[in-house]
């Protein structure tokens, strides 16, 4: 913040009317050695400076967007009855679920946006103990997961600029620019059968599926979270 174009030409050793040409996407090919540079002028980090590759990788080919679900992880993720879990595709709809999931939240079921409705269902949003920092983190996936995406996200696109017309802090969040991605960690939810449940969540790229991201909660063995996660399992609920 505060450079001005000529200190980040000097900073980085390159010419301000190549930095110029750069800004207003007159030149869309800059080497490996330029974007190094850059990255060090402006003091960007591992995961920022993975971010600021993607972003300039656009115009190559990539695999094709994959939205259907192979049956063989439905029935992995059905076999797991304390694990909730679910797949959603490149444009963040779920295609898989498990039945856990489902009565964790209905927005993790089949067909349900969890991205989305964290900003725009009041229900979900209810449902985090700790809605603000699962908010920041899910925009960081998103701004990262866009840029992967290249010229075939205009589907995340669009769920983008809804939800920067539509919701303030989704908005805010949007202007910081955060691109870390969080593929592990804990969050707390205010579930309204079983009451307050501890997670742990982790998130895997499915392989061979460009763009799908399987999703899984856990409790620690033996704790309360896990009774009540096993209370939950014996409710009814929809596949």
């Amino acid at each position: 913040a505060g450079l001005r174009r000529d200190e980040v030409a000097v900073l980085a050793g390159i010419s301000a009317e190549y930095v110029t040409r750069l800004e207003q996407g007159r030149d869309r090919h800059p080497s490996v050695e330029v974007l190094d540079a850059l990255a060090g002028a402006l003091g960007l980090d591992a995961e920022e400076r993975s971010h600021l590759g993607m972003l300039a990788a656009r115009g190559t080919a990539a695999a094709a967007l994959d939205d259907e679900l192979d049956p063989s992880v439905q029935t992995l993720i059905d076999s797991w009855p304390l694990t909730p879990a679910y797949v959603h595709g490149p444009r963040h709809a779920v295609i898989g679920a498990n039945r856990l999931a489902v009565a964790l939240s209905p927005s993790f079921g089949p067909g349900g946006m969890p991205a989305r409705d964290l900003f725009l269902d009041p229900a979900v949003r209810n449902l985090y103990r700790d809605w603000d920092a699962v908010a920041r983190k899910a925009v960081a996936l998103l701004r990262s997961e866009l840029a992967a995406q290249g010229g075939d996200g205009e589907a995340l696109r669009d769920l983008i600029d809804e939800l920067r017309s539509t919701d303030e802090r989704f908005a805010e969040l949007w202007a910081e620019n955060d691109v870390r991605r969080s593929s592990v960690g804990a969050t707390l939810l205010r579930h309204p059968i079983v009451g307050d449940l501890d997670l742990n969540y982790q998130k895997f790229a499915v392989l061979g599926a460009a763009g799908q991201m399987l999703v899984t909660y856990h409790a620690e063995p033996g704790s309360q979270t896990e009774d009540r996660l096993r209370a939950l399992a014996d409710t009814r609920h929809p596949a």
